[in-house]
């Protein structure tokens, strides 16, 4: 058996292509009457456009392996850091094994599907490339088997813990279901970084990936136009739409092109991205408002005009209205909304302890600074946020006053 069969590569990219090319001339079919040279010239721009920001067989599997392999060490990781924290309650090699198969089956669970798939045929769960075949069959024999084995090892050690270590042991089971049911997740999340870093930079442009979702998600729409009413109808498109909008803000095309020290051009790309996902975030807002046909209808229109636009290249029509805030990081958002309640929650801890700070007054202050620190990160009127604490002010007083 060869490591990769070219000829098996060389296949599924033709069928790949020959089904891409099928599914958008399936898609312009939807759209309205217009001009039958019109429609073949959008056709190809949105054809090429799929073709640049393809990724090849070879690299896709690849780098579903590579991930599967750092999505598993990643959950032990997690998994092994919450044993060296339980260790102070209960035996941290007990708590380990239990864990453990708490992952294990958490992970069975949340891929079921592509396991059975798996033993059924391998081959259809992963394209192409010879070598992901006996990889997807040994990884998941070994799944099944390793965690048939540590669970009954885990069932073992579960009744031979004393019983006040037991609730422990019960949070680790906890824990290691929900990390494991999250195992698919944490596959996507490294698939995406793996992409994003070893994607062909010079090979995609920065509106290829917007031209060829935002025709989908035009075409999907014109097609539910005779249920525009039905909530499920408007919630295919508003995923469409949202996952398009998320995809233009991270400008991964600019970071690609770029290093960490060009952070001024990557800022400047995330706020080019920025002005499109707030045109693509106005249409999505507006199909959750919709209330007649023609409403909808204009809706569609307007991402239609959007789709010529970007095969066209004109940009200034696409950017004539919009209204775009400057972007800002999403760490940075957090940061400036939990910053005020970080520094209240230390002084509350500070404080009291400082010396020359007597043990009712440090209390009170304890007290004082951290209801402070809970109506900071609630999004109360100061009326009240100022009712409360006055009240508290009061309350505090009266108990320090002999």
């Amino acid at each position: 058996m060869r490591f990769i069969d070219h000829e098996d590569v060389l296949r599924t990219e033709l069928a790949e292509l020959r089904n891409i090319a099928a599914a958008i001339r399936r898609a312009s079919e939807y759209l309205p009457e217009e001009d039958p040279s019109e429609r073949r010239r959008l056709r190809l721009a949105v054809y090429l456009a799929w073709v640049r920001l393809r990724v090849p067989v070879v690299q896709r599997n690849t780098v579903v392996v590579v991930a599967i392999v750092l999505a598993a060490l990643s959950m032990l990781a997690v998994a092994a850091l919450a044993a060296a924290v339980a260790a102070a309650w209960v035996d941290a090699a007990s708590f380990a094994v239990i864990e453990c198969a708490a992952v294990g089956a958490g992970t069975v669970v949340n891929r079921r599907r592509a396991i059975w798939i798996a033993l059924r045929s391998p081959r259809s769960l992963v394209w192409g490339s010879t070598f992901a075949i006996p990889f997807l069959f040994a990884g998941t024999f070994l799944l099944l088997i390793a965690t048939a084995v540590i669970a009954g090892t885990a069932g073992m050690l579960w009744f031979r813990l004393a019983a006040e270590q037991q609730p422990a042991a019960a949070v680790g089971v906890l824990f290691g279901c929900l990390l494991g049911l999250g195992a698919q997740k944490w596959m996507f999340v490294w698939i995406r970084a793996l992409n994003h870093r070893y994607k062909y930079a010079d090979r995609e442009r920065p509106l290829d990936s917007a031209l060829y979702w935002l025709f989908l998600t035009t075409a999907r729409c014109y097609q539910l136009a005779p249920h525009w009413w039905y909530p499920h109808a408007l919630h295919a498109v508003r995923r469409y739409l949202d996952f398009l909008a998320a995809d233009l803000r991270r400008a991964s095309v600019v970071h690609r092109r770029t290093s960490l020290a060009d952070w001024v051009i990557r800022g400047q790309g995330r706020r080019d991205g920025a002005a499109l996902a707030e045109l693509v975030e106005r249409h999505r807002f507006a199909l959750a408002r919709v209330r007649t046909r023609s409403e909808y209808l204009r809706i569609c229109d307007s991402l239609l005009s959007g789709v010529q636009s970007l095969a066209a290249g004109d940009l200034e029509e696409l950017l004539a209205h919009q209204m775009a805030e400057p972007f800002v990081p999403r760490a940075s958002r957090l940061l400036r909304r939990f910053t005020p309640a970080l520094i209240l929650l230390a002084a509350a801890l500070l404080i009291p302890v400082l010396p020359g700070v007597s043990g009712q007054t440090g209390e009170g202050v304890r007290w004082l600074l951290l209801m402070t620190a809970l109506l900071s990160l609630v999004p109360s009127p100061e009326l009240v946020s100022g009712t409360v604490r006055t009240a508290l002010d009061k309350a505090l007083l009266s108990q320090s006053e002999p």
